[in-house]
């Protein structure tokens, strides 16, 4: 359950490493094969959704990496939106009413985030790359885009806008905080090979510091370049584009090749 739309860190999984018994009668930790997924519970439930559709059979524990937490902000009451992930979406949507609002969002879930708080959203599908050359494709308004930011935020966006003329204001709504993993995330990696898709080069540090480099057997698909840098060591695959479907399809890919699936 969620209480208003802030999100925190949990104990809860999808799935649980196993032990057994061996002959000698030592306890031993099976070497169990899992996915550990680390964005928010809504997203990390919707993926695993999908890819329990798609035939994806071993274990998936939920371990967020951040959990979002509110922060005092005001909406101006004219301009069009832009989102940059569904936490934004949902800060924004706690603080004001933003039903017939314009917005601009990065990606398709976070666009559909907002067209169910009543907005009309266009959609990037895609990364900042993507999302900053929309906005410039835009005929120009008489009032700034309102850019609905975290504290933490990769890339200078307004920054991009305002070099090219066009006038934007920023206001912080959330506070992405790191969390530690779970007690079942640390028994995966822990007892065997463990799938780990990264969205953001934030989430990416912060799962980078709950284990060793090389002390686990992690497998790392990120979602961009910049994702596979931010985690500072070898990375299984990187996703050809970064979107839910394209990351879907490279955790697939690796988790194949690992014969997990």
């Amino acid at each position: 359950m969620y209480r208003a739309w802030a999100s925190g860190c949990g104990k809860g999984s999808a799935g649980v490493a196993k032990r057994e018994r061996p002959d000698n009668g030592r306890r031993a930790m099976t070497r169990t094969p899992s996915l550990l997924l680390t964005r928010p519970f809504a997203a990390s439930r919707r993926t695993a959704h999908d890819l329990r559709r798609a035939g994806l059979t071993v274990p998936i524990l939920f371990s967020p990496a951040l959990r979002i937490v509110p922060l005092a902000g005001d909406i101006p009451a004219r301009g069009t939106l832009i989102f940059t992930s569904e936490a934004g979406v949902a800060a924004a949507a706690a603080r004001a009413d933003l039903r017939g609002r314009r917005a601009v969002a990065v990606g398709d879930w976070t666009a559909a985030a907002a067209r169910s708080a009543g907005m009309t959203c266009l959609s990037a599908s895609g990364d900042a790359t993507a999302l900053s050359a929309l906005l410039l494709s835009l005929p120009r308004e008489p009032e700034p885009f309102v850019r609905i930011r975290g504290r933490h935020a990769a890339g200078d966006l307004a920054g991009q806008l305002k070099r090219a003329g066009i006038a934007v204001i920023e206001t912080t709504l959330y506070d992405q905080r790191p969390c530690p993993p779970t007690d079942a995330a640390r028994r995966a990696a822990d007892t065997g090979r463990t799938v780990l898709p990264l969205y953001s080069p934030r989430s990416a540090a912060i799962v980078g510091s709950w284990w060793p480099h090389g002390a686990h057997d992690l497998h790392v698909v990120a979602m961009s370049d910049a994702v596979a840098v931010a985690w500072g060591a070898t990375v299984a695959a990187v996703a050809p584009h970064p979107d839910a479907a394209a990351m879907n399809d490279a955790i697939l890919a690796v988790a194949g090749a690992l014969d997990l699936r």
